[in-house]
């Protein structure tokens, strides 16, 4: 069959649309991704990480209680390397930690930047004595390492590190941040 040149105008006028559609529909996609994306670490922001935990306490309240830590983390006296070195520096030397931190990390935790130098990871199916092993690693994997920040000048940081259990120490993202923070060393 042949189309008549107002067959094909229709068409045209629906795909016109059909494309707007799906454009529109990739480009709302896209910001929300980006709006839980902190670009410099390319890690789940503060509102990611909310979302995430609040989705998995869920899913641990569900599956009879299962275990779920969620480990707090600083970098030790940033701001003076903020001001010694400039802001590009720092961000490049969060962007290095953040790399660092992942690497000790199983596939299923989730790491995220919660603010500043601040990290925070999610680990389902954890125990409290595997997240004080996680702790104790990445502090010493921190410390052990030296970052550049300018040609021929290397300095070492400190990491300071906390966890918190569900259902033990909270059963709620405040709950557990705050017991996270509290204790942190």
């Amino acid at each position: 069959t042949s189309y008549s040149t107002e067959h094909v105008r229709l068409l045209e006028s629906v795909c016109q649309h059909a494309s707007s559609a799906l454009n529109n529909a990739l480009t709302y996609e896209k910001t929300r991704e980006k709006a839980l994306i902190d670009p410099l670490t390319e890690l789940p922001n503060a509102r990611g990480f909310y979302m995430m935990l609040e989705q998995r306490i869920a899913e641990c309240q569900r599956v009879n209680r299962e275990s779920l830590a969620v480990v707090s983390m600083d970098i030790d006296d940033f701001k003076i390397i903020n001001d010694k070195y400039g802001h590009s520096i720092g961000d490049r030397l969060l962007a290095s930690v953040a790399g660092v931190l992942r690497r000790e990390l199983r596939q299923m935790d989730i790491l995220t930047r919660y603010a500043g130098d601040e990290f925070v990871a999610i680990m389902p199916m954890a125990s409290s004595s595997m997240a004080a092993a996680v702790v104790e690693r990445m502090r010493n994997v921190v410390e052990e390492q030296l970052f550049s920040v300018r040609t021929g000048t290397m300095i070492g940081l400190g990491l300071s590190a906390g966890y918190a259990c569900f259902p033990d120490d909270g059963e709620t993202t405040e709950e557990l941040l705050t017991a996270a923070a509290r204790n942190m060393q």
